[in-house]
This record gives C-alpha cells, structure tokens and sequence, in this order.
C-alpha cells in the first residue's frame, strides 16, 4: 500500500499537529439519537446514482447516510468499507446514501461516480453544494464539524452518528435486529462515548504537558485492552520524546496503514537528535519517491512528500530536501484548491526554515 493512502484515512492537521480524536468530532448536537430525522426532499438534493429515496420509515429498513465529498482524502477512503456494507446488507433491509456535502459541482460529483462504478455501487445524490438545506437541516444540528460523516436512522429516527469505520458489520445487523432497542443502545453508545472522551482527555492533557514518559505508563496501564489504540500513543510517546531507537522497533513491528503512519508522524514530529539520521536513511530505503507518489493528487501526496523531504534532510541530502519542498510548492500554487486549502503557507515557513539550514518537526510549525 503507498504511503499516500493511508492520507485517505488520516487527517493532514491530525498528522502535522499530532491532535488525537478517538470519538466522531460534534459540536453541540440538536439533533441526537432518538430524535426524527429531516426529509431528504430538500431544495438543491439531486440523486446521482439510483431510486431516489422518499421516506426513512419504511418497516425493516436501516438507512445508513453517509457524507463525503471528492475533495475529502478520508471520504474517499471510507468508500470501499461503505460498498461493502452496501452489498453485504442491502437484501437485509440497509439502504446506503452517499451524500455529497460541502462541495461546489453537480458534474463533478457524477463524474466521480461514474468513474467509480461498482467500487460505489449504492445509491449517491448531490446535497446542493456547500451551502444547502441538507447542511442546515441535518449536518448542523447532527452536530457535524467534518467528514466522511455518516448517520443511521431507522423508523424516520436518528439512531447514530459515527465515523463509516465505526458503522462494522456486527452494528449493522444489532440495527436491523427485530429486537433492536435504540433508546437502549443510545444510552450504552453514550456511555461508552463519555469514557471514550475521558480517556482522550487525559491522553490530550499528558501530550500538552510533553510528559512523554508518564503518556508512555499509561498506554501500558490503561490501552491493554485496545491494543491499536495502545500502539499509536507508545507511537507518539517515542516519536515526541527523540528516542528514534524505539520508534524502529516499532516500525519494524508494524506493518501496512499503522507502519506507513509511524513514518509520517516521526517525520512530522520527531526533533533531529543525533539517532535520526540512522533512522531516516533506513526510511528511504521504502520511502522511495515512486512508493508515494500519486501522480496529479496534491491533497494526498502533500503530507508523505513533506515527511521524505525531511527524511532526506536528515538522512544528509539537504539539495534533494530542498527540491522535493520547492517542486511541491510549485505544484500547491498551481492548484487553486490547494492554495485555498493553506497547504501554500505551510510550505512557505518550511522554506523559510530550510533557509535558515534548518528542517524542523513540521508539527511545530502549526503552533
């Protein structure tokens, strides 16, 4: 798998700031489990691909909307979990909608489509652009700050909202279950949420604090049971502590999405002790320009080019650092949506770094 695309389930702020979130990011929700769901007869909806989809009350049926946009790494990503979902459910009574949100373009979105074919085989509609009814009457109130977000309603009520990730196969059929209880499940979902976000802050104070050693004891102690979880925080303990001796273990230890993120993060935010040169000329070896290169998508090779640009700096080829950054540069402002984006003054303080004879942890250029 090529390093940009583990870009299309990770957030780029997540990599370059080392923020965590373990739970759906919301604001303050109006509209929450329990509560009726909007119609999806809204002004600007236009429906890309299938039968359109009138009511989400009719009996048997588990509706699972899913929001995304051709703009969105992580959206993009989603979409093969999602088709599965769809195909797996779909004559159990799972009815998936793939809702453009918060993007500008009717053709674009059906060319898209089209181009996915039956890697998108359920049914797609276009929101209306970034500013439509669907954002006002569900997003908003459903509490949505980012997407690939996706809510499920059954019998016209919202029943969750979550990451597609979180939407598993053992959800899908406790929601399409005769004896499905959704107040029940609400309430153990808002439970498990609290404790979710208990640990994340104390994860989120331990990281502000920089008590790398004490953030390393707790992973041990408290993640036993959430073993991927436990691995990331050990990941960023080592990577925000310099100790780049342990970091390759744990690359080493890795493998696939996990492995390829333990690079990005160390070269977003490891500092440059005097260990990292070993460890970034044994990168390259698999950091190789073609392993992460996806020819045209800037959103997606923006992060794994800039995390080889540093890994060549402090592998000891500042010239070829150097270039990788300014051809990178050229390539964002070339790109409207990309200078839009603020990836152009990310790559004008690198720059303006590398002058100075410096390549610093990315992350700390975002502060």
């Amino acid at each position: 798998m090529k390093v940009s695309s583990l870009i299309k389930k990770s957030s780029l702020l997540m990599a370059m700031a080392a923020s965590l979130s373990f739970t759906a990011s919301a604001q303050e929700a109006s509209l929450k489990p329990g509560a009726e769901v909007p119609s999806l007869e809204l002004e600007g909806v236009t429906w890309v691909q299938g039968e359109p989809v009138k009511t989400l009350d009719e009996e048997g049926k588990l509706y699972l909307v899913e929001c995304w946009a051709t703009w969105c790494g992580p959206c993009i990503a989603a979409i093969p979990h999602v088709n599965d979902l769809s195909q797996k459910f779909s004559d159990d009574g799972l009815v998936v909608i793939g809702m453009n949100v918060w993007e500008d373009g009717l053709e674009k979105v059906q060319k898209f489509v089209a181009d996915k074919g039956e890697g998108m085989s359920y049914r797609v509609a276009y929101s209306g652009g970034r500013s439509s009814a669907f954002a006002d009457q569900w997003l908003k109130p459903a509490g949505a700050k980012g997407i690939p977000f996706a809510l499920l309603v059954r019998d016209g009520k919202l029943v969750a909202t979550a990451h597609p990730s979180e939407i598993t196969d053992d959800l899908v059929k406790m929601a399409l279950s005769d004896d499905f209880d959704a107040e029940q499940f609400a309430a153990k979902r808002a439970e498990e949420k609290a404790a979710a976000e208990a640990e994340d802050k104390k994860i989120q104070t331990l990281m502000q604090q920089e008590k790398w050693d004490e953030l390393k004891a707790f992973a041990n102690s408290e993640l036993a049971d959430n073993p991927s979880k436990q691995r990331t925080i050990l990941g960023i303990a080592a990577i925000n502590s310099g100790d780049w001796a342990e970091i390759q273990k744990m690359v080493e230890a890795s493998e696939g999405q996990e492995r390829d993120m333990m690079f990005i993060r160390s070269a977003f935010m490891a500092p440059s002790t005097d260990d990292a040169k070993a460890f970034a000329t044994k990168a390259l070896e698999t950091f190789t320009e073609s392993y992460l290169i996806e020819e045209g998508n800037i959103a997606r090779n923006f992060a794994p080019t800039i995390a080889r640009a540093r890994f060549l700096w402090l592998s000891g080829d500042q010239d070829a650092a150097k270039a990788s950054i300014t051809k990178l540069k050229e390539q964002v402002d070339a790109n409207e949506q990309a200078k839009a984006s603020g990836m152009g003054s990310i790559l004008d303080k690198i720059e303006a770094k590398l002058t100075e004879g410096e390549f610093p942890p990315a992350s700390t250029l975002m502060r």
